[in-house]
């Protein structure tokens, strides 16, 4: 006689799904613990799209008499969430009517770009007082110089990589009171050849801060060597140079890293900068439609300040070709440029 019993195969079924979506919580968990080993650092970049993996198979749980506990495992993955896209970083706020407002797009322009006139487009309609630009190769760079745009940037041995660094508007240097010759610094240790680049802007008036502008292409996660890159600039020139200058400071490039990481964390500590909150997903793979980019995409674009600065509005412009969304942060300097 044939014993099979439906019920006792479904309550099976129930327990071994449980088992596993308690499972899926453990990387979520590491994730948040970044200081320790880079590799949870490089959890922490997928750490959304892992707690919505728990969500998505949580959910059939709830069918079942294990609903309680696909209830607690759905909570615990918003409060992650949650707890990720509120990291702390600075917010914009309403512009002074007395003081000039400055725009700064910050662009990974990928160096195969085949539509640079879409990006020249947004340029001539936003007309940005500073871009900072990655991967920028030598027809990129050809096309910014057919096009009047100079650009000020350490060239990497690799065209791939292209060059990391900048574009200055003659608004920016008029209105802000700085020199129109800015001193461009390159860190050429090993895992940073060519994607971190300064340029330093001298103040006409005397009494005055100067204003460093660092244009940063990190490298991948671990075990990429992003790590390493960071160790980089925290123990050698780039620490050496900022740490007895009082210089204001914007940081702006990709980072690779999500926001709430320890990469961006030591970024901060380093430039003795915040990081800005708000500018949501910038990147995805070509293998998925551009159209997806805004709100699957990882939010590794960061834009930092220091002090000096109050930022006033920040958004991602529209795609142009790159498998990164251009960011355009407006602000104002917080104390009196005259």
């Amino acid at each position: 006689m044939n014993n099979y019993n439906g019920k006792s195969d479904g309550k099976t079924f129930t327990s071994i799904w449980l088992i596993f979506v308690a499972l899926s919580t453990l990387p979520v968990l590491a994730s948040l613990f970044v200081t320790i080993h880079p590799f949870f650092d490089s959890l922490a970049d997928i750490r959304i799209p892992l707690a919505l993996f728990t969500i998505i198979t949580a959910i059939p749980l709830n069918f079942t008499k294990a609903r309680r506990y696909s209830l607690m495992l759905i909570i615990f993955a918003c409060i992650i969430i949650s707890l990720s896209l509120n990291s702390g970083g600075l917010l914009p706020k309403p512009a002074l009517a007395t003081r000039p407002t400055f725009k700064l797009l910050q662009v990974n322009l990928r160096f195969d770009n085949n539509t640079p006139e879409k990006l020249l487009a947004l340029i001539q309609d936003e007309k940005p007082d500073i871009i900072t630009l990655q991967e920028a190769s030598a027809r990129w760079r050809d096309f910014f110089k057919q096009h009047g745009l100079t650009v000020i940037g350490c060239v990497a041995d690799n065209d791939r990589a292209g060059a990391t660094g900048f574009i200055l508007s003659d608004r920016f240097l008029s209105l802000s009171g700085f020199s129109a010759s800015p001193v461009l610094t390159c860190y050429n240790a090993s895992s940073t050849q060519g994607y971190v680049a300064k340029i330093k802007l001298r103040p006409e008036k005397t009494g005055r801060f100067s204003l460093d502008i660092i244009s940063a292409h990190l490298s991948w996660p671990w075990p990429f060597g992003q790590n390493l890159q960071m160790d980089e600039l925290q123990n050698g020139t780039f620490k050496n140079e900022l740490a007895n200058d009082n210089s204001a400071r914007i940081v702006a490039g990709d980072f690779n890293s999500v926001t709430w990481s320890n990469t961006v964390s030591r970024m901060e500590e380093l430039t003795a900068t915040r990081h800005l909150s708000g500018i949501g997903p910038t990147w995805l793979s070509y293998r998925f439609p551009n159209s997806l980019r805004p709100y699957l995409g990882l939010p590794i674009d960061q834009i930092l300040l220091s002090s000096q600065f109050d930022p006033v509005k920040v958004t991602r412009l529209p795609f142009f070709g790159s498998d990164h969304l251009p960011v355009m942060v407006e602000f104002q300097f917080n104390d009196d440029l005259n």
